[in-house]
This record gives C-alpha cells, sequence and structure tokens, in this order.
C-alpha cells in the first residue's frame, strides 16, 4: 500500500497539470466563429504535441536513451498522422480557413509559452514529463472541444468517431508516459 501511495504522489508531483478549460474557450474563440473552429483547435493541439515529441525524440540521451528515443518517435509519427486527419476533416466540414497557417502557428507558439518551454535542453527525466504534462492537457482538451462541438450541433458522428480515436490513442502515450514516470527513469 505504501508503495502506491508513494507512486500516486510521484505523479502528481511529477505531472503538475496546468489545465484551464477557459483557455481551451479561448483558442476557439479566436478563430472568429469559423465553422468546425474545434477542430482547428484540436489541430493546433495536435501540432504542438508534433513538436514537442519531435523534439524529444532528438534530444533523449542518456541510460534509457534508446529505449525514450524511439518512445518519442512512435508518439511522433502517431499525431502526424492525426494531424493530416483532423486538417482533411475540418476543410472538408469547414473551409480551408480552418487551417490558416498564420493562426495555427500563433496559437501552436500560445501552447509553447503556456507550457514554459525554455531554450535549454532539458534532462531526459524532463523530457518525460513535459510529454506526460502535454497529453494529459491534451485529453482534457479533447474533452471541452468535443462538448463544444455538440453544444453546437456539429459533432457528427465521424467527427465523434475521429475525436474518440485521437483520445484513445492519447490514453496509450499516458499509459506508457506513466509508467516511465513511475519508474524514476
Amino acid at each position: 500500500m505504501k508503495r502506491k501511495i508513494k507512486e500516486d504522489v510521484e505523479i502528481q508531483i511529477v505531472s503538475p497539470i496546468t489545465y484551464n478549460d477557459l483557455y481551451v474557450e479561448s483558442l476557439i474563440t479566436e478563430w472568429a466563429g469559423i465553422p468546425y473552429a474545434q477542430l482547428s483547435v484540436t489541430l493546433v493541439y495536435l501540432q504542438f504535441l508534433a513538436q514537442l515529441h519531435k523534439t524529444h525524440h532528438w534530444t533523449s540521451l542518456g541510460d534509457p536513451f534508446y529505449g525514450d528515443h524511439l518512445m518519442f518517435e512512435r508518439m511522433y509519427d502517431a499525431v502526424t498522422e492525426e494531424i493530416d486527419t483532423v486538417a482533411e476533416k475540418a476543410v472538408g466540414l469547414g473551409s480551408a480557413q480552418n487551417v490558416d497557417l498564420l493562426l495555427v502557428t500563433s496559437q501552436v507558439n500560445k501552447l509553447v509559452s503556456s507550457f514554459g518551454m525554455s531554450q535549454t535542453v532539458p534532462t531526459t527525466t524532463e523530457l518525460v514529463r513535459r510529454s506526460f504534462q502535454a497529453e494529459l492537457t491534451f485529453l482534457k482538451s479533447l474533452e471541452v472541444l468535443s462538448e463544444s462541438m455538440n453544444e453546437q450541433h456539429v459533432n457528427t458522428m465521424g467527427v465523434e468517431n475521429m475525436m474518440q480515436g485521437i483520445a484513445d490513442a492519447h490514453e496509450k502515450h499516458v499509459y506508457f508516459l506513466k509508467q516511465k514516470c513511475k519508474r524514476g527513469m
């Protein structure tokens, strides 16, 4: 029992989730009423995760280097496929405005800033913690985005299916990262 309590406490310390529903809503609002703006925000989060995991893939080092290197690569590859799926759905149901390069880039930069990224190369432990926190935050954001689409009556069966598939994949990412955190790297 002590071990389980210790692990739970460790995870809480490792991943102080800085999540706020209003932040997700503010990102949606920046799309100025464009239909399916929620898919645009999903795209923004996925692009952020792809950049984060790819950077962690490149910069992982130390004893568990190769395993971490491959883990981050698998996450990056999975997210890259999701980016294309979400972007195509956003354009297909909405318009080309849903993938506006300037706004997507601006919002990705906001996410980078909100996660307190610095120019120094973090330790391997910090790489895992950052990815873990980002993945948890993304899952919470997906809930808000899905609820927002439900409220606007634009959450089609196909969109819901896509979002659930993405959530499922990212819950697996959380599992692997959480196991890594529990082992203390």
